[in-house]
């Protein structure tokens, strides 16, 4: 079957941090109205820029990353989605995709505002809104989903929850939080294959993983209240988020 032809409003490549396409496929229609920062080019990481992507198909879809990571880490359903027809949008949230230092002066309530601006953009430019979250992406999807403006989100699909951390991660973190040091702690470095290209942090602000910590206590007092279609994919050995 035939693609339809798309217009890509912002691109920055590949996954490895290929070059951006020509300025003339990136110029934006007047009959859409300009993306907002979180999706628009500006200065990060080698493959951590955000998607814009107005396709054919009605709906839209909103996918969000998880914490200290980037669009990076859902391009490939970002690609697959495009390559359907979709609009997309991938916003690069509050202190990500840039150095870590970034990351320790923002909170959840700055995440959740960037994934707010780039869903109300979307919801403009489309009939209908999906949103995607992966890891602490989901915990914002739920909560765009209980305070969805313009209109209703349509589904949502949780790809591993945060809803939870391990408990020794959780009592790690705020044993730290009450020494007040260190102020940066080091995650599991991957080993092989297309990982060790990410453009993830390798270093975590405290600060800004206690915010995630209080997300998810927000969440869990709101998500029975969330009423909408949801898928939930989480893999049963994660060891970082609890099955």
């Amino acid at each position: 079957m035939r693609v339809p032809r798309r217009r890509i409003l912002t691109s920055h490549g590949d996954r490895r941090g290929s070059p951006a396409p020509e300025a003339s496929n990136m110029t934006l229609a007047s009959t859409h109205s300009q993306p907002p920062p979180c999706l628009s080019p500006g200065t990060c990481r080698a493959g951590a820029a955000p998607i814009a992507t107005i396709g054919q198909h009605s709906d839209g879809i909103l996918l969000l990353h998880g914490f200290s990571g980037s669009p990076w880490d859902v391009r490939p359903l970002a690609d697959a989605l495009i390559a359907q027809g979709y609009s997309v949008a991938v916003p690069l949230l509050a202190g990500h995709g840039t150095k870590p230092d970034d990351l320790a002066e923002t909170t959840w309530q700055d995440w959740l505002a960037d994934a707010r601006n780039a869903l109300e953009w979307l919801s403009t430019q489309v009939e209908r809104v999906h949103v995607a979250g992966l890891s602490m992406g989901a915990l914002l999807a739920l909560l765009l989903a209980r305070q969805a403006t313009p209109r209703p989100i349509a589904s949502v699909t949780l790809l591993a929850p945060a809803v939870s951390l391990a408990p020794h991660v959780a009592f790690a973190l705020r044993a730290m939080d009450q020494l007040g040091r260190p102020k940066m702690v080091r995650r599991m470095k991957w080993r092989g294959g297309e990982r060790e290209a990410s453009p993830s942090y390798q270093s975590l602000p405290v600060a800004a993983v206690l915010s995630v910590l209080e997300l998810q206590e927000v969440v869990r007092g709101v998500h029975p209240s969330v009423l909408v279609r949801a898928l939930v994919l989480h893999g049963t050995a994660d060891a970082t988020v609890p099955h």
